[in-house]
């Protein structure tokens, strides 16, 4: 295990000093170049986050208007679910004073007939 991390030591620094002596031999040019692809690289992902950002607001927008446009259906059938609720319960109470009202009857029936 120790020989094998001196092999992969070894095989390192081989690599980095190539890469150094290549560096000092072509390094500037490269660095120039390597740069100059890099700011390329640069203004088109600006340019990309650019409209990415104009697209997202868009939709936003977008989004936003159909909310606002869909605002008065949804107070309507807000407001229209509440009356129907309302309505329900009203029949309910209805039907409890009706089955009182039944039990009494029938009670007053047995009683007289009794």
């Amino acid at each position: 295990t120790q020989l094998q991390q001196a092999y992969a030591s070894s095989h390192y620094l081989r690599g980095r000093l190539q890469n150094l002596a290549l560096l000092d031999q072509f390094g500037k040019n490269a660095w120039l170049v390597g740069n100059g692809q890099l700011e390329d690289i640069l203004r088109e992902v600006e340019k990309e986050l650019v409209e990415v950002r104009e697209s997202v607001e868009a939709v936003n927008r977008g989004r936003k208007e159909r909310q606002e446009a869909g605002r008065g259906e949804m107070e309507g059938l807000d407001q229209a679910w509440r009356v129907g609720v309302g309505r329900v319960v009203e029949v309910e109470v209805e039907i409890a004073k009706l089955e009182e009202r039944r039990r009494r009857i029938l009670r007053e029936g047995a009683r007289a007939g009794g």
